[in-house]
């Protein structure tokens, strides 16, 4: 028996620019803006590792490595999801720039949209010996090959301006990605191989110091992913309860990652139960981290059947989790 549970987490981005005098220290410029997630970029966040590291001179933090090199330009052409380069690059570096003390992971939840929110913000810098009349900008996953991000620097009313910079300048990025994940405890309904369509109430929910492990788990490469069962009817969580739910029963097998699929734009785990195990009437599930007797889930996906499914030493089951990702909210 195979349970395939699709869900689906939101990219986006927004980029504080600073221009800078090196000998005095003082900001000459500010202005914000949002930014174009391109398809290579989609790209580059499935298949690049999405876990902190150092590379040189800089830092990135989860989820960072795939917009960890800052390019500029000269370019006027529009922003377009199929593009991979800048119209006319003149400088690309990854360079922290002794700011890593700005970099910063929040996670939190947003009550009026029903979103848990991870909001990574990491800071990249370019130092000027030449002056440039700069237009277009963008973030790549390394110094050569396809951009992640590309726009046109913009004014205050969206459009295109120029920002000018001479030597000794340093133009500094503030890049911030917001990714969202629907938290709403309602009706869902997944096929089971061989059963047909199951029915309940679940779905993903972590307390407030639970939210960071909810994303990590889901959206990297590794992670203790496990599935645990009640026997006996126990009531949901809400979709915002501060304490952890309570869950008594004992966790079953680490989850695995698939390989990354080119174009696909999900990233899949799978959790599989063999003949001898969690052989019940199963009435409660989670899937999460940390899981153990008589643990305290504080994150995962949670569902509770209309019908009870009952599994017997005859049956294998591997449970899907299929995280979708793309752009907005």
């Amino acid at each position: 028996m195979d349970i395939t549970i699709p869900i689906n987490v939101g990219l986006s981005g927004r980029a504080i620019f600073e221009v800078i005098d090196l000998q005095t220290g003082l900001v000459e410029h500010v202005h914000e803006q949002h930014n174009m997630i391109l398809d290579s970029g989609l790209e580059a966040f499935g298949s690049t590792s999405s876990v902190s590291g150092t590379s040189g001179s800089m830092t990135y933090l989860n989820w960072g490595q795939w917009r960890t090199y800052f390019a500029v330009g000269t370019g006027s052409t529009a922003p377009a999801v199929g593009q991979t380069t800048l119209t006319n690059q003149v400088v690309i570096q990854g360079d922290t720039g002794g700011f890593q003390s700005e970099q910063s992971e929040v996670y939190s939840y947003d009550a009026i949209n029903g979103y848990y929110k991870a909001t990574i913000t990491q800071v990249r810098v370019i130092n000027f010996v030449a002056s440039y009349n700069l237009t277009e900008w963008g973030l790549a996953k390394a110094a050569t090959g396809s951009l992640s991000i590309r726009e046109l620097f913009r004014d205050g009313s969206n459009n295109p301006t120029t920002i000018a910079v001479a030597s000794g300048k340093q133009l500094k990025l503030t890049h911030i990605l917001t990714l969202t994940l629907p938290n709403t405890l309602g009706a869902v309904s997944f096929d089971l191989t061989g059963l047909g369509t199951q029915s309940g109430n679940g779905g993903f929910w972590a307390t407030s110091t639970g939210i960071a492990t909810l994303f990590q788990e889901l959206l990297t490469t590794s992670g203790s992913f496990k599935v645990a069962f009640h026997a006996t009817d126990i009531a949901l969580p809400t979709a915002n309860q501060v304490g952890t739910w309570f869950f008594s029963s004992v966790g079953y097998n680490h989850g695995t990652t698939d390989t990354y699929v080119g174009n696909s734009r999900k990233i899949t785990k799978r959790i599989a139960l063999t003949t001898a195990q969690a052989n019940m009437t199963m009435r409660e599930m989670v899937l999460g981290s940390n899981i153990i007797t008589s643990a305290n889930i504080a994150s995962g996906f949670i569902f509770k059947w209309t019908t009870p499914l009952i599994k017997t030493a005859s049956n294998t089951v591997t449970f899907v989790i299929d995280v979708n990702f793309t752009r907005g909210p």
